[in-house]
């Protein structure tokens, strides 16, 4: 996924440092797609708010894939621990916060949702929404922010020439200028193709997770800029965290016969153990030929006597 990932950016840097270096980025999951396993409820509250409808077996279900594209964000090491935290989902203490479209229309996009029933790709069509970045409990996080090119939406082409020029160009060792930045900075601001249902869950988590639910004394020691963020999410995402609070959008009609196929969840090896959604592919009725795409492989990281990566680079990482 890391690797599909570069592939898909331009540049492939990380989205808050601009790190351009592919050894030293990871790919970061706004919602850490090990819900399923640790919150099952909570995931099955969010499949049924905006997941996809998929033909099963002879029956609607709703899916919800995480490790799709809208939920995987480039990032260097530090920002990915500053996101994720280190003790379960929700301890991070970083967070991202939309700021175009707002935080506001982002929540009352998801409110609304209870009666339309959209996915979240069709809940949020924009190709990219720009971000904020807030640090909980009154900390700060400080990093080097490099001055490279900025991040393009749409998503250039992979046979745009610009990709090979931006990996001659790291390979013959340039490094950009860099800067050191301390969040939360207001005009901090960032381009990103995550969705916002995804992210805004994901900052009601860390939210509670650090301060409780709405009505415990820990909001106390809350700093007014995170009481008025927590008030911002309620009550408007309420309902995504109690699914038998409201009744589901109806499945759709039962596709003709001539249009019936089933579903199918494909999995990596890597990750077929985990009990995340995977991937919705349609199943052709047997008789019918089904090509998969060739199995990227990750290429081997670079490491130096350390065991860290080394800043070689391959035309392959950026490209391939």
């Amino acid at each position: 996924m890391r690797q599909r990932t570069f592939k898909r950016l331009y540049p492939p840097a990380c989205a808050l440092t601009k790190e351009p270096l592919p050894d030293l980025n990871e790919a970061s999951h706004a919602l850490d797609r090990s819900l399923e396993r640790t919150k099952p409820d909570l995931f099955r509250s969010l499949q049924k708010a905006f997941g996809k409808w998929c033909y099963i077996g002879g029956a609607w279900k709703q899916c919800l894939n995480l490790d799709f594209f809208g939920n995987i964000e480039l990032l260097s090491p530090t920002m990915h621990v500053a996101y994720d935290g280190r003790k379960g989902i929700g301890s991070g203490r970083l967070g991202y916060v939309p700021l175009k479209p707002s935080l506001d229309e982002c929540v009352s996009r998801i409110y609304r949702n209870r009666e339309f029933g959209q996915n979240l790709e069709e809940l949020f069509p924009e190709p990219f929404i720009e971000y904020g970045v807030i640090v909980l409990g009154n900390n700060t996080i400080s990093a080097a922010v490099y001055d490279g090119e900025p991040r393009e939406y749409p998503i250039p082409d992979l046979a745009d020439p610009r990709r090979q020029l931006y990996a001659d160009k790291l390979k013959s060792g340039y490094v950009p200028p860099a800067k050191l930045v301390t969040w939360p900075d207001d005009d901090f601001v960032f381009p990103s193709h995550l969705n916002p249902c995804l992210v805004i869950t994901n900052l009601r988590l860390k939210l509670e997770y650090w301060y409780g639910p709405d009505d415990s004394p820990r909001w106390d020691d809350a700093t007014e800029a995170e009481r008025d963020l927590y008030e911002q999410l309620t009550p408007g995402t309420d309902y995504l965290f109690d699914a038998n609070s409201w009744d589901g959008p109806p499945p759709p009609p039962a596709p003709s016969k001539t249009e019936e196929t089933t579903e199918a969840v494909r999995r990596s090896a890597r990750v077929r153990g985990m009990k995340t959604e995977g991937s919705v592919t349609k199943i052709p009725k047997p008789g019918s030929k089904l090509a998969f795409p060739a199995k990227v492989h990750a290429p081997k990281p670079v490491a130096t006597m350390a065991g860290r990566p080394s800043r070689e680079i391959r035309t392959e990482d950026i490209l391939y």
